[in-house]
């Protein structure tokens, strides 16, 4: 007996069975052997799915990424003083040729 929003119709198509040998199965949601070829029980779900517990992970984890990517571009745009700026030498890299030539 399928639930009515479920177009799964074997337990082979379930997300939760879990072959075992030639012709047989897991369910591992109810924990029992299954065949695979039987009808599909009421509780069968499509393999294709996503769970929805960790869609509030995944919305909260956007919110998050946007929040550094506005201070990012904020803070990439920001002036910087003379008295701010860093007056560290800045290393160069030498091309091969250049570094090849000996004097």
């Amino acid at each position: 007996m399928n639930s009515p929003e479920s177009s799964i119709s074997l337990c082979r198509n379930c997300r939760y069975y879990l072959p075992e040998g030639r012709r047989g199965g897991q369910c591992q949601k109810l924990n029992v052997s299954v065949k695979s070829q039987w009808n599909a029980c009421s509780l069968s779900d499509s393999p294709f799915l996503l769970p929805w517990n960790g869609l509030g992970d995944i919305i909260i984890w956007q919110q998050k990424a946007l929040e550094v990517q506005g201070s990012v571009e904020a803070n990439a745009f920001r002036k910087v003083s003379p008295s701010q700026e860093v007056s560290q030498p800045v290393p160069m890299m030498l091309s091969s040729a250049t570094s090849s030539r000996r004097v």
